[in-house]
């Protein structure tokens, strides 16, 4: 029988609107979390009419909206520190400044990465399918691998991007790689704040260390390597260096927020210790998503403690947890290109000679930066026992 391209691009931007969220959403820790803050934006992430913006609650509205559509994301940060100011004597000069006002803050930028994943399905198998349901099947099944790894990828280059490692195949750290009009992949947790001394939002870290995030290594700034449920304490309200016996200023001390970091993401064998420590003080673990959240049925527990939350992501590295202040962080999706299915197209009438079958692809155009790194970090070398 025939069958209409009408009806399976509706089949295939269906199947897409079902498992979006719970392919997803439910199971990224960090897009769950921002959208904790940003339930607007939560709620627009894969329409493909909407931009969204998700995360950013220290930004102004009118910051977000300003720079939506631009190239570049810009975020301004402190350079310098002036000190120049005195007390002035009676009768007296006053202070002058050492330098000019301008030079004392510099910028980051952040630029789109315009990512597709192509799907085709012979025109055959369709026309030899019997009824509507059939032809609805062969293209559920045919879009369920395309979908999947797509969104696999790019919740992998939200934690390996730039890194060319793990599921990412280019190397960011450099230049000319992030002077590209487009990017060819975001930076993502791992690079921006789980590496030091690389280049970040177009700026060498380098020769800007204040932009680096803090990366402790348990066995050396902590007594022992095993992962604690107290472990918030030490990064947001400061330790005593092991090796060094130097204070170590918290985070709530660095942090506007007066709070420090807020989420806590590790791996499961970790997380499985924490929950153990959680059992036994009674503290119950969060199953199904946080309440009053705008996506429920989230796949992975949570414990709440210290008004901080420690979760797991089956993508984090080993011996890993990462100290995330989620208001630094945002994902932002254009209009137009919010994970949009481009309509199949009949490859045999397009061109001389071309193929019997229909091909089309699923695009997001995504921007994802921290405007503040050096608020974020990451202790390495945890152990359960």
């Amino acid at each position: 029988m025939g069958y209409l391209r009408d009806g399976i691009n509706a089949h295939v931007r269906e199947y897409f609107d079902k498992r979006f969220h719970s392919s997803f959403i439910q199971r990224n820790p960090l897009l769950y979390m921002l959208g904790l803050r940003s339930a607007e934006g939560m709620g627009k992430l894969g329409t493909p009419s909407a931009a969204a913006v998700v995360g950013g609650m220290d930004l102004g509205e009118a910051e977000v909206i300003d720079q939506l559509g631009s190239k570049e994301r810009f975020f301004t940060y402190q350079k310098n520190e002036p000190n120049d100011g005195a007390t002035v004597q009676f009768g007296g000069t006053t202070p002058t400044a050492a330098g000019f006002a301008e030079d004392n803050a510099g910028q980051i930028a952040f630029r789109w990465v315009d990512f597709a994943e192509p799907l085709k399905i012979r025109q055959h198998s369709l026309q030899f399918a019997k009824g509507e349901s059939a032809i609805g099947a062969i293209v559920e099944r045919g879009a369920a691998p395309v979908f999947n790894r797509m969104l696999k990828r790019v919740n992998g280059l939200l934690w390996d991007g730039g890194m060319n490692s793990g599921d990412s195949t280019v190397d960011m750290n450099s230049q000319a790689r992030q002077d590209d009009e487009v990017w060819r992949e975001p930076c993502g947790l791992t690079y921006a704040v789980g590496t030091q001394n690389n280049w970040y939002g177009r700026v060498n870290r380098t020769n800007q260390t204040d932009l680096n995030p803090f990366l402790h290594a348990a066995g050396t700034v902590f007594a022992t390597t095993i992962v604690d449920l107290d472990v918030n304490r030490y990064i947001n309200n400061g330790f005593v260096n092991n090796s060094t016996s130097a204070a170590v200023d918290g985070m709530a001390n660095e942090n506007p927020n007066g709070m420090g970091c807020n989420l806590f993401i590790t791996t499961s064998a970790l997380f499985n210790e924490l929950a153990s420590q959680a059992d036994a003080r009674g503290i119950h673990q969060i199953t199904g998503g946080l309440p009053n959240h705008s996506v429920t049925g989230f796949a992975y527990p949570l414990i709440e403690h210290d008004n901080v939350y420690y979760t797991w992501d089956k993508d984090c590295p080993s011996g890993l947890m990462y100290c995330l202040d989620l208001d630094t962080f945002l994902m932002e999706t254009s209009a137009g290109g919010n994970f949009e299915w481009s309509g199949f197209i009949d490859k045999s009438k397009t061109e001389e000679g071309g193929g019997k079958y229909e091909w089309g692809f699923y695009n997001t155009l995504f921007r994802f930066s921290c405007r503040a790194p050096w608020l974020n970090g990451s202790i390495s070398g945890l152990t359960t026992s």
